[in-house]
């Protein structure tokens, strides 16, 4: 199985240094030949896998790094190289975290499917779990929102609690309340308000009974609720999961989250009549969120920030931000980001 240590994956009952995440993703020789490893596998019941970027890989500041999909595809050659260990579904599913939150979205869409295929093969629900959790959330930033729905709430249906609460410590995160996060998202378009807001409480009761053991969960889920309350036009319970989420992560260091959560609280703030201060938090969290590399979710903030400018008096402005936004969104694939924005925008 794989052991995580400060950074570290150590794989095969830690015989490979898989990954040292800390020194730009060299991989440490192994400790012995790896004809040795390999007499020893066959007990080793792997699945190889490296931890999912979030508390795992925060001190790189976003699972979008470029040394994350070097990691991955280093894992992957090590398989190759050991030769007989079991089949590589936790390196797949990197990738497919990878691919997701750079939306490189039809890569993504193809590991997810070929993922989803090699779980179902070898009967491991775990696996399927989260490759329907990804798969659902690559699918809804693609605009496929029926799609998302038949990945997102399989997911859902296949958490087990005395199972898989501790596995947020191998994903990253409590992937139940991450796929009700985004299913909320996703109902919400065709016009079920009701049913997102159902579910984005869900998703925040369930994160927050992961705290103080997980924080990033809460931290993580406080924004992408924030989003809910946002198209629900609910100013005042956006603002305060942007800030319950900026309080986690500034606590414990999550960078890519303080940066999101900067951003929502800058648009509650707004359109609360405080322009200024709003204005600066946006800005201040849309340049943290590029530094990640992560371009899922750019489109909606460009336009979190038109709408700003818009309120301020400045029309030109707004104009320009809000067609940077479209052509990106077209760009990278990735509409629902703009479609959520222009819906609840009116």
């Amino acid at each position: 199985m794989v052991d995580v240590v400060g950074g570290e994956q150590l794989v095969l009952d830690g015989e490979i240094s898989l990954v040292s995440l800390q020194k730009d993703l060299p991989c440490s020789r192994p400790s012995r030949p790896l004809s040795s490893a390999r007499s020893k596998s066959s007990r080793s019941n792997v699945p190889l896998g490296v931890a999912d970027g979030r508390e795992g890989l925060c001190s790189l500041g976003s699972f979008a790094a470029p040394e994350v999909e070097r990691a991955y595809a280093r894992a992957q050659e090590l398989c190759q190289q050991v030769g007989d260990t079991p089949q590589p579904c936790l390196i797949l599913w990197g990738l497919l975290q990878f691919y997701t939150v750079r939306t490189e979205l039809q890569t993504a869409l193809e590991l997810g499917e070929r993922l989803i295929s090699l779980a179902q093969s070898v009967q491991d629900l775990d696996i399927l779990l989260a490759a329907h959790n990804r798969l659902g959330t690559a699918l809804s930033y693609h605009g496929e929102l029926l799609a998302a729905c038949t990945h997102l709430e399989p997911s859902i249906a296949l958490y087990d609690p005395q199972k898989h609460s501790s596995r947020a410590f191998f994903y990253g995160t409590n992937l139940k309340a991450d796929s009700l996060a985004h299913l909320a998202h996703v109902l919400w378009l065709p016009g079920y308000p009701k049913q997102a807001r159902r579910r984005g409480d869900e998703a925040l009761t369930l994160a927050q009974a992961q705290e103080p053991l997980h924080s990033f969960t809460l931290a993580h889920i406080s924004n992408l609720i924030a989003v809910v309350h946002h198209l629900r036009r609910e100013e005042r319970l956006a603002q305060e999961r942007a800030e319950a989420g900026r309080r986690l992560s500034s606590e414990h260091g999550f960078a890519a989250e303080l940066g999101r959560g900067a951003l929502r609280r800058g648009w509650a703030l707004v359109v609360q009549g405080q322009a200024e201060e709003g204005l600066a938090q946006i800005r201040q969290g849309l340049a943290a969120d590029q530094a990640t590399g992560a371009e899922a979710w750019r489109p909606y903030y460009l336009a979190l920030l038109a709408e700003a400018y818009g309120k301020g008096g400045q029309p030109a402005e707004e104009l320009r931000l809000l067609t940077e936004a479209a052509c990106g969104s077209v760009r990278i694939g990735s509409v629902l980001c703009l479609v959520c924005y222009s819906a609840s925008a009116g």
